[in-house]
C-alpha cells in the first residue's frame, strides 16, 4: 500500500508495519515552520502525534484520548532543523516504538501498544514517507570484524531494521574485502534472517589469489548497494596460523600448515634457504590426523624438494625457514638447521677465542 503526502488517511494493514518495523519520514524545513504533523488514529482518539517545532528545536510527542492531551515528550532537534529536510524514524521493537530523529536523538514512546498496529495514518503536505529501495542506506550497516588474516576477513553484520530481511531488496549487492585501499576479494551481501528487530549475519570474504595482502595492513568491509558504496568495519590483519616442519635435509623440506578459521583452504608456505627465498607452497596434501583438532583432512600437508640440493662448504650454516605466506610467521621448528658452522681454531680441545671472551676466560 503506497501512502502520499496528500493528507488523506489511511488503513495501516497490519502486512505494511509489522513485518517491515520502521517507517520513514522526510519533513520539508517550510511543513515543518507551518506545523506539519503525522498522526496515528484509533476512532475519535490520537494515538500518536508527532510535530517537530524549529523555533523551539525539538520534536514533541503526544497522545489525545478522549479529546483529552496526555504528558509531551520532547526530543531535541538537530542544530539544522531550520535549514534542511529532516528524517523522521518510527522503529518497532516488541510492541514498543522508538520515534526521532534518523541521525539524532529518539525516545521510546510505549502508549497504546496494543492499538498502534491497528490504528490510521495520517500526515500533513509537506511531509512525504521514503519507501521502497531508495530508503536502504548502505551506510547505516554497522560491522564487527572477528578475524583478518591473509586469506580472509570474517566477522558480522548488523542492519537497522526489518526491511533489510527480505531478499529482493538486496538483490545485486555484494561485500568488498579492501586492503590498504585495494579490492581484494568479494562476496554476495548475506540476507539476514527475521527474528530479530535489528537482525545481524556473519560473513567471510576470502581473499583473491594473488592479491597483495600483508600482516600489518588494514582490511576494510565495504558494501556496494544500489550504485552505493560504504565502508562498514576495519581492522589490521593479523594472521593466526597452526604448522610446523616434520623433515628436513639437504634436499627436501615437509610439515603441515592450516587456518584455524578457514580449515577447509588450503595455506600457502614460503619456504627460505639462508633467507633467500626459494618457493611459495601450496599445503594440498591429504592429513587425516589433522581430523582430531577439528580441521579439514582433505589438506594441510605440504612437501617441497628444492631445486637444487643444500651443497655447503665444510663449516658452513644452513638454515631452512618456512614461513605463512605474505608473513613473518614462523612454522613450528622453523627455522631448521641442516648444517652448523664449526669453531675452527688450532687448540680444538678449548673452546673458540670467541667463546672463551664471552666466558671471561683470559
Amino acid at each position: 500500500m503506497m501512502l502520499h503526502s496528500t493528507g488523506e488517511t489511511a488503513d495501516l494493514a497490519a502486512d505494511d508495519f509489522l513485518p517491515a518495523g520502521r517507517w520513514d519520514f522526510v519533513i520539508t524545513p517550510d511543513a515543518a515552520r507551518r506545523q506539519a504533523r503525522i498522526d496515528l488514529l484509533h476512532g475519535d482518539d490520537i494515538l500518536l502525534h508527532i510535530k517537530v517545532l524549529p523555533e523551539r528545536e525539538r520534536m514533541v510527542l503526544n497522545d489525545r484520548i478522549g479529546g483529552k492531551w496526555g504528558s509531551e515528550i520532547h526530543i531535541p532537534a538537530p542544530p539544522s532543523v531550520t535549514a534542511a529536510d529532516m528524517h523522521v524514524r518510527l522503529t518497532r521493537h516488541f510492541g514498543v516504538l522508538k520515534v526521532g530523529f534518523a541521525e539524532g536523538d529518539s525516545a521510546d514512546y510505549a502508549r497504546h501498544a496494543d492499538l498502534i498496529a491497528q490504528a490510521l495514518l495520517k500526515y500533513s503536505h509537506g511531509i512525504r514517507r521514503v519507501t521502497g529501495l531508495g530508503g536502504l542506506n548502505a551506510g547505516l550497516i554497522k560491522g564487527t570484524i572477528r578475524r583478518a588474516d591473509v586469506m580472509h576477513i570474517a566477522g558480522t553484520l548488523q542492519f537497522p531494521d526489518l526491511r533489510w530481511t527480505e531478499p529482493a531488496r538486496l538483490q545485486g549487492g555484494r561485500l568488498v574485502l579492501l586492503v590498504d585501499g585495494r579490492p581484494s576479494g568479494f562476496a554476495a551481501l548475506p540476507v539476514p534472517a527475521s527474528e530479530d528487530f535489528m537482525p545481524a549475519v556473519d560473513f567471510t570474504i576470502v581473499a583473491d589469489d594473488g592479491a597483495l595482502i600483508g600482516d600489518g595492513m588494514i582490511a576494510e568491509v565495504a558494501v556496494e548497494l544500489g550504485g552505493a558504496k560504504a565502508v562498514v568495519g576495519s581492522s589490521r590483519i593479523m594472521s593466526r596460523f597452526a604448522g610446523g616442519v616434520e623433515r628436513c635435509n639437504e634436499s627436501m623440506v615437509s610439515g603441515f600448515v592450516c587456518n584455524p578459521d578457514l580449515p577447509g583452504r588450503p595455506a600457502l608456505v614460503d619456504v627460505f634457504i639462508n633467507d633467500v627465498f626459494q618457493a611459495t607452497v601450496p599445503a594440498l596434501e591429504p592429513r587425516p590426523d589433522l581430523e582430531v583438532l577439528g580441521l579439514s583432512p582433505d589438506c594441510g600437508g605440504f612437501r617441497f624438494r628444492y631445486a637444487n640440493p643444500i651443497h655447503l662448504p665444510v663449516s658452513a650454516d644452513a638454515l631452512v625457514s618456512v614461513r605463512v605466506h605474505n608473513t613473518d610467521v614462523e612454522l613450528a621448528h622453523s627455522p631448521w638447521r641442516v648444517s652448523q658452522a664449526v669453531c675452527m681454531t688450532r687448540n680444538l680441545a678449548g673452546p673458540c677465542p670467541e667463546m672463551a671472551h664471552e666466558q671471561g676466560a683470559v
